[in-house]
């Protein structure tokens, strides 16, 4: 094999950066945010921890823990930073924004909860 992609490209013997790099980095963040523990067996401790949210104080530790599962999902993707912001919505609902930075452009993400 001489050649891989996704998201990173291994050409020769060396490894760079695929140029749908920064296109990547929302899809993961989506499914990070979207996939509960234990669903995907082969790799048990991605996604998040099951939503226990029973009040609104509670949102700050729900976005740090969301904060943590993403941080540790994106430990394999250089250069990617990124923030969450939430509410509590009307309907019990709980939007979450992931704005984020790679390759100096920046994005933003948003998931129902």
């Amino acid at each position: 094999m001489t050649t891989f992609k996704y998201p990173i490209t291994i050409l020769n013997g060396t490894v760079q950066l695929t140029s749908e790099y920064d296109r990547t980095i929302p899809e993961v963040i989506a499914h990070i945010l979207q996939t509960t523990y234990e669903e995907r067996v082969m790799t048990p401790d991605f996604g998040i921890g099951g939503v226990e949210f029973t009040v609104v104080s509670d949102l700050p530790r729900l976005l740090r823990s969301l904060e943590q599962s993403l941080t540790l999902g994106l430990s394999q993707y250089p250069g990617v930073t990124f923030r969450l912001v939430g509410y509590l919505g009307e309907d019990g609902e709980i939007p979450i924004t992931c704005f984020y930075q790679v390759d100096e452009q920046d994005g933003e993400i948003q998931v129902i909860l």
